[in-house]
């Protein structure tokens, strides 16, 4: 919320807003796999890209009401078949080659892969 004020915003409007701001055009990320996952950060920030939340020039416009929601983190174990994200594109055509991204990004592996300590907060 500091970075927010920080650069003239209003992190009450923010708050409230959290949850209520979703697009119509969402699929989910399923497990092809059981086994603990694996997700390459780079190819999910180029999915971002085409689901309208991330851009290729600082011009290009971002889709406030796209995004990701992830139900597993880097390290979780699933079971095939589990939803391990929801993902909200800017329109129709987005959705697919984001998840094909997707999918490549995650990796499964039968031991456990060890948790980066770069997260400093989640927020839900």
């Amino acid at each position: 919320l500091e970075n927010v004020k920080d650069q003239g915003g209003n992190p009450d409007i923010l708050m409230d807003q959290i949850g209520k701001r979703r697009s119509p055009f969402k699929t989910e990320i399923k497990a092809t796999k059981s086994g603990y996952i694996k997700i390459d950060a780079f190819k999910m920030g180029l999915a971002g890209v085409h689901l309208g939340v991330g851009r290729n020039k600082t011009e290009d416009p971002v889709c406030a009401e796209a995004g990701m929601i992830l139900n597993h983190i880097q390290g979780d174990f699933i079971q095939k078949g589990d939803t391990i994200m929801e993902i909200y594109g800017k329109d129709s055509e987005c959705l697919l080659p984001a998840e094909k991204l997707i999918q490549e990004a995650i990796s499964y592996s039968n031991t456990q892969i060890k948790q980066d300590d770069l997260i400093y907060k989640e927020i839900r």
